[in-house]
């Protein structure tokens, strides 16, 4: 063990002189006092050890982060890059899709118009159709009433239940007994 640069041997050297020079009395109250001394002599180069240490390591954690910061600025300078283009892609996507869409729309637009040209058409024919009917019917009961009113009879739309009714007023009254009468009841409520 070695103790401030001295030895055993050079240790045990001090102890006589000191238990000499000190006498027995005194010899415990300094040894108190070389104690502590030594203890705090400890404790200020151990603190002064420990404080070059930290400024040493604080050297090489500067130079540390100095590299990680060097880093962080390459990587962000590589996420702008692939950032952009992303985003350029995604523009040409976008775009591609839109001219897609438009050019669909096109179809459909054009596709719906001559669907419609067609229904229009086919709805005007048989409207033209069934009012070239209704002008026929037309004229032929229009015929049909000129032919009955030359003749001089006037011609009746007879609904069935209205000849029912016609044939009840043509016949004549059958005489039939009326229905009977009820009989009064002479029995008395308190019997």
């Amino acid at each position: 063990m070695d103790f401030l640069g001295m030895g055993w041997g050079e240790i045990l050297i001090v102890l006589i002189v000191a238990l000499l020079v000190l006498g027995p009395d005194r010899l415990p109250e300094y040894a108190r006092k070389v104690g502590r001394f030594v203890r705090n002599f400890r404790k200020v180069t151990s603190g002064l050890t420990k404080q070059i240490q930290d400024t040493i390591n604080l050297d090489e954690d500067e130079d540390a982060s100095r590299s990680v910061k060097k880093d962080i600025e390459e990587i962000k300078k590589s996420l702008g890059k692939d950032a952009e283009e992303l985003k350029k892609t995604l523009d040409d996507e976008a775009k591609s899709i839109s001219e897609t869409l438009e050019s669909g729309a096109k179809e459909v637009s054009e596709g719906l118009g001559k669907g419609a040209q067609e229904i229009s058409q086919t709805v005007s024919t048989e409207a033209q159709e069934a009012k070239q009917t209704l002008e026929a019917q037309a004229q032929e009961v229009a015929k049909d009433l000129s032919v009955t009113a030359s003749e001089g009879k006037k011609e009746e739309t007879v609904v069935p239940e209205d000849k029912e009714i016609k044939a009840k007023k043509e016949e004549p009254p059958q005489d039939k007994p009326p229905p009977p009468l009820p009989q009064p009841s002479y029995e008395s409520e308190y019997s």
